[in-house]
């Protein structure tokens, strides 16, 4: 699907990492514009490098879980991996037994405790984080990030202020206008001095998008569905699959399975919905 210039980010992304070097890389844009598909690309070559990925994923309507960010990234690494090995400080391994289910049998933790008590928590994740990535390369891959809950934004703002040093890429893809404030003014700052990177993914080119349209589709067919899309992967696929329907043709695109993945790859709300092309 093109994204040459996003693509060759992500690998020199990992290539720095297994190099031993730290970072952090930032996928911004609008919905369906292609992020998740990138994330994905990144986790997918940094496993082919032997990385340890670590995969969490935001979601809208669980931003009451403390801390849930977090947890969906790391918890199954823990369960499937054990805890023994790590060198963790003692206070640490006492506060990731609140926070992560499969850390252990620790005493049990009100939510509302936890919540007033996260401060602590950020410093034992991050103790977590160092000591995983003192043994290989890591990538902290988080998707969604601006649906994340309180405590995990406030975690990533810890982060940016107090990075690991080791061998830890952290990837985070998100929209910008949805971002918490606080978090956004530390991402802002993070790119400005250069400890971050930032990837605004851009609408697929009219050469990119019409790589994705079968052969013998007319020209100017090809040309206004484009516009109408306005280069979002998401909605060219919609706007194709619409017209295709509406007319009785054949399919205006390409059977190409990775189109369809990487254009569904990012959920669109009703509210950033576009009109329908004109007849």
């Amino acid at each position: 699907m093109g994204r040459e210039r996003e693509l060759g980010a992500v690998e020199q992304a990992v290539q720095s990492l297994r190099e031993g070097r730290s970072g952090v890389l930032l996928l911004a844009g609008e919905p369906g514009i292609g992020k998740t598909r990138l994330l994905r690309e990144l986790v997918v070559r940094a496993r082919a490098a032997d990385v340890l990925t670590l995969y969490g994923r935001a979601t809208e309507y669980e931003r009451d879980r403390t801390f849930g960010l977090f947890v969906d990234a790391l918890d199954d690494h823990v369960a499937a991996v054990g805890t023994s090995g790590l060198p963790l400080p003692r206070e640490a391994d006492r506060e990731l037994t609140r926070i992560l289910p499969s850390w252990g049998s620790g005493e049990e933790t009100h939510p509302s405790r936890l919540r007033e008590e996260r401060h602590r928590g950020h410093w034992a994740l991050r103790a977590l984080l160092r000591a995983l990535s003192e043994a290989r390369p890591v990538l902290l891959a988080l998707d969604d990030m601006h649906w994340a809950d309180p405590a995990s934004a406030e975690m990533l703002s810890y982060l940016l202020r107090h990075p690991v040093r080791e061998q830890l890429l952290l990837a985070m893809a998100f929209r910008q206008e949805e971002v918490p404030p606080p978090l956004a003014t530390e991402l802002a700052t993070a790119v400005r001095d250069g400890s971050a990177r930032r990837l605004d993914i851009a609408p697929l080119s009219e050469q990119e998008a019409d790589g994705l349209f079968r052969p013998g589709l007319h020209p100017g067919a090809r040309r206004r569905i484009y516009q109408d899309s306005g280069g979002n992967p998401f909605y060219l696929l919609e706007l194709a699959r619409a017209s295709s329907e509406s007319s009785g043709a054949a399919a205006v695109l390409a059977h190409r399975p990775e189109v369809e993945a990487a254009a569904h790859a990012d959920p669109v709300p009703r509210r950033y919905a576009r009109p329908s092309p004109a007849n």
